[in-house]
């Protein structure tokens, strides 16, 4: 995918990670308590797992059908972005899985 295509697709599980209610904590180590990080530091949480992702499960990350020919691209664009969308989500589901069962704090 295209650096755009990177940014629109951590920009949108970020957006949809809020609207079911999730949020991105940090500890504030002087006062010790939780606040929500800023939209610049989530992106890059997100883009850096999404990489660690792709790096150990290349061949299941991004997984969509054949190009549709250039007269088709407008109609089939929203369901491969979904597609894609899809796969990166079940990679990130199968990461934060492994960080919740080997205990990691982040």
């Amino acid at each position: 995918p295209s650096r755009m295509e990177k940014t629109r697709i951590t920009t949108w599980i970020m957006n949809l990670i809020r609207e079911q209610g999730g949020k991105f904590l940090l500890l504030n180590e002087t006062s010790n308590n939780w606040e929500e990080a800023s939209e610049d530091y989530i992106k890059g949480k997100i883009s850096h797992s999404l990489r660690n992702v792709s790096v150990r499960n290349k061949k299941h990350l991004l997984k969509a059908p054949e190009p549709p020919k250039k007269e088709e691209l407008t109609e089939c664009e929203d369901k491969i972005d979904q597609i894609k969308v899809e796969n990166l989500l079940k990679s990130q589901k199968e990461l934060l899985s492994t960080f919740i069962e080997a205990d990691f704090n982040f």
